[in-house]
């Protein structure tokens, strides 16, 4: 357990655990739904829940992570060490090959904050720990599909967008993501 902090909230952060992880997907869930309900329309809110997402793999992997406050889960975050195609489903990970560190890019996965601890710095000091703990693992690149909600964030950490493009999701609406990387 590592604790951090923000200008308005002390919080542990520690790897998340099978048992979190309805616990998980349902924060990631609200966040989307919160946070990208201004910019997004919300039949592009609901299709983004085909894209973004935690899957158990990651867990399994020790690479997701929980942020805990005083009244429970604040944030949580993580990296990919395999290979799965960004914006891809997450169905089949436990299959995906492992990345090399030392030639290919980690994937940022999965950033989301508690809607009620929004724009307090959570997400902000949950990814400087998730650099951190990939460049333990290894890695010295990042690459991310972002959100819209996300990419002014990522920006501010250092990511540049590569390329933006509107991705199709199983329930039809397209939905607007940034390609984005940094070297860490």
């Amino acid at each position: 357990m590592d604790i951090r902090s923000t200008s308005k909230l002390e919080f542990a952060i520690c790897p998340a655990r099978l048992k979190e992880y309805e616990a998980v997907r349902s924060l990631a869930h609200m966040a989307l739904l919160q946070f990208q309900n201004a910019l997004l329309n919300r039949e592009q809110v609901d299709a983004s829940y085909d894209l973004v997402g935690i899957d158990e793999t990651l867990i399994e992997d020790g690479t997701y992570y929980i942020g805990y406050g005083m009244k429970g889960m604040v944030g949580c975050g993580g990296f990919s060490k395999r290979y799965i195609e960004p914006g891809k489903d997450f169905a089949d990970t436990k299959n995906a090959r492992l990345l090399d560190p030392k030639t290919e890019a980690t994937r940022l996965r999965a950033i989301y904050t508690e809607f009620k601890y929004g724009r307090q710095g959570i997400g902000t000091v949950m990814l400087a720990y998730v650099e951190e703990q990939a460049k333990r693992a290894g890695f010295h690149q990042f690459d991310a599909l972002a959100t819209v909600t996300a990419e002014p964030m990522l920006a501010k950490a250092g990511y540049r967008v590569l390329e933006r493009e509107l991705i199709a999701t199983k329930s039809g609406p397209k939905i607007p993501f940034a390609r984005m990387t940094k070297s860490i």
